[in-house]
């Protein structure tokens, strides 16, 4: 369960995501979607409201970077606002020809979630440069996309942003107490992402059926984000949550009790291949762990003592 930070941020997002569906359903229901010519004249029209929201979405984020920071007595780093290109939308429109309102609305609102995820990303630096990284270091990495926040020009020892704090790293975070087993597989591991790099390990390599941990190939990260660059998987409902100490964030509890499902699925799972080796197929984790809830689920939350 989500604890009170991370429920408020939730339904933060929730909201902002909601009123976009609103007014984008509104706006779709004036457009003939089977008239590419009247689709692409309203492309603009379409974007200026996934901007509008995805802005709402980061705010929303940085209101939960800042709650976040100030139970650690620091201020939150906000990076900028990342961009949204037509070419973005245009992709979406291309991925749903012949969809109806609803669904193109409900694939656009995965544009405006993401934001809000992507703003607590940003918010990490490479691990290698630690929470203060230098200014001459932080400057280099972000010049392109990401300037910092102006800080005393002056003052050699003044760490990067102004002062402002970024996150060690961020977690995934349920936002019931089970969900599809792939989420609680990511969600079970806890603080570990500290860049996006480090967020793609899964159970196996690419191509490798194994379930010892393993990063996927360069290629293979490049194929997944092709296909999906903004999304987590489909009808994933997971928030991301900042990590300012890996001892104590806001959803640790929860990943504690996942952590322990986790190893409990893993430990009956060994117990089969070790009881009949030369009979034992290879099972993904997030299967065990679907079958796993389906299980936990049957038998109805436990009873309290």
């Amino acid at each position: 369960m989500l604890d009170d930070l991370a429920a408020a941020y939730a339904q933060a997002l929730a909201a902002v995501a909601d009123a976009f569906v609103e007014a984008f359903l509104a706006a779709l229901g004036l457009i003939d979607l089977s008239d590419p010519a009247a689709v692409k004249a309203a492309e603009p029209g379409m974007r200026s409201l996934v901007v509008k929201h995805r802005r709402l979405a980061a705010q929303a984020a940085n209101a939960f970077l800042d709650a976040s920071a100030a139970e650690h007595g620091v201020e939150a780093y906000h990076p900028p606002v990342e961009p949204y290109h037509a070419s973005a939308l245009r992709k979406l429109l291309r991925e749903n020809v012949g969809a109806s309102a609803e669904q193109l609305a409900a694939a656009a609102r995965r544009h405006v979630v993401m934001a809000g995820h992507r703003q607590m990303m940003r918010a990490v630096l490479d691990p290698e440069f630690g929470n203060y990284g230098t200014r001459e270091e932080q400057e280099e990495l972000e010049r392109a996309t990401s300037p910092l926040t102006a800080g005393d020009e002056s003052d050699d020892e003044a760490p990067a942003g102004g002062g402002k704090v970024r996150p060690v790293g961020w977690a995934r975070v349920l936002q019931g107490r089970w969900s599809c087993g792939f989420c609680i597989m990511l969600a079970a591991r806890g603080a570990v992402y500290s860049t996006a790099d480090a967020a793609q390990l899964v159970a196996a390599e690419a191509g490798k059926k194994s379930r010892e941990g393993g990063f996927l190939s360069r290629r293979a990260r490049t194929e997944l984000r092709k296909k999906n660059p903004r999304a987590f998987h489909e009808h994933c409902d997971c928030i991301v949550v900042p990590v300012f100490d890996p001892e104590n964030w806001s959803g640790r509890a929860e990943q504690q009790r996942l952590q322990d499902f986790y190893q409990r699925v893993m430990a009956a799972e060994d117990s089969k291949l070790r009881a009949d080796p030369e009979n034992y197929k290879p099972v993904k984790v997030a299967t065990l762990l679907d079958r796993a809830v389906a299980v936990e689920k049957a038998a109805g939350p436990p009873e309290e003592e």
